[in-house]
């Protein structure tokens, strides 16, 4: 009778099916058409469609808010300020919490804590992305501060230290984009590796030689430590700004990886001096404010390239692909030289 009740859409979920002598009382919500009453009787039970107080299934929150909702009251109008989506990074959430309710802080890091299962440590961003390591500054908000975890993506797995490296979840596939286009035997550098994450999971899925910078010594001893995580040999990451590497590597690559998207337009001449003599693809990144300026940075990026002696055969790929802040996006460009 359940499995007639839930197809017809008469079921209630809230409510619990209770025993009393011989009877059993199933809940249901609406009203039975002529037909289920049909269906039922077919099968041999006596029914009977009473009134009855029946006791609520508790259910656990599934979001934050709905954690927030039912064990706080919060006026609404600032239930409505809640961040919609926060990042998770292994064992670790880290959300950004409008001012208007940075009183609210804690309760939210609680909620986030008590809700999701997998979670033992909240921070909330403050302030944004900054200095020549691209980190920021994190704060505790809810469970222990530990910011060393590990992450999986696309069947690869990162350890790092939240506070102290950078590194994006929201860009899980755009990584895979890249992996995707690669063939085997290209000779790659990541001119900007942070802890690994193209230039491992490339590894991972394609037989290349990679060469990876990064000035940040944290993220290279974490760069490292993924390598055995991962069980790759075909990448040597180097501590060192790439740009003082071009004479060792020039004409090395096939492709370039320039996450940098701050101030990659600044590395384009030692891009130029890595890319091979017979050309390559850049994958390239930049902010952008508005869609119209995405031209204009193409057309700077050609004649940048030109007077290092190379020519912009191509744009191949062209998307804004993560939202900074309501103004700003990080754009992606795949850039064809010769």
């Amino acid at each position: 009778m359940r499995v007639l009740l839930e197809k017809a859409g008469n079921f209630d979920k809230n409510h619990q099916i209770t025993v009393e002598n011989d009877f059993i009382f199933i809940p249901i919500v609406g009203n039975l058409t002529k037909e289920e009453i049909h269906q039922i009787k077919n099968l041999n039970a006596e029914f009977e469609v009473v009134h009855k107080a029946l006791n609520k299934i508790e259910r656990k929150p599934q979001t934050y808010s709905e954690y927030i909702r039912k064990y706080y009251d919060i006026e609404e109008k600032n239930l409505e300020l809640f961040p919609k989506s926060f990042d998770i990074i292994g064992k670790i959430a880290i959300i950004e919490i409008p001012e208007v309710i940075e009183e609210l802080e804690t309760i939210i890091g609680k909620a986030i804590y008590k809700t999701y299962k997998n979670i033992r440590t909240v921070y909330s961003r403050v302030g944004q992305v900054s200095g020549k390591f691209r980190t920021r500054e994190l704060k505790i908000i809810g469970g222990t501060d530990n910011p060393i975890t590990i992450h999986r993506e696309n069947n690869c797995l990162f350890k790092l230290n939240v506070k102290k490296v950078y590194y994006s979840p929201r860009l899980g596939s755009e990584r895979w984009r890249v992996v995707e286009s690669v063939r085997n035997g290209e000779r790659i550098i990541d001119m900007f590796a942070g802890i690994g994450p193209y230039s491992i999971q490339i590894a991972k899925n394609k037989e290349t030689q990679i060469i990876a910078f990064d000035i940040n010594p944290t993220a290279i001893k974490y760069f490292k430590a993924n390598l055995k995580l991962n069980k790759i040999s075909s990448i040597r990451p180097i501590l060192g700004d790439s740009s003082s590497y071009i004479d060792e590597y020039e004409f090395f690559a096939d492709r370039i990886i320039m996450n940098l998207p701050g101030s990659a337009s600044k590395y384009l001449k030692s891009a130029c001096h890595f890319i091979s003599k017979d050309g390559g693809i850049i994958h390239y990144y930049q902010f952008v404010r508005h869609e119209k300026e995405i031209r204009n940075v193409i057309d700077n990026i050609s004649t940048k390239i030109q007077s290092y002696d190379r020519n912009l055969k191509e744009v191949i790929f062209k998307k804004k692909i993560k939202e900074i802040s309501s103004s700003k996006s990080q754009l992606a460009l795949d850039l064809v030289l010769s």
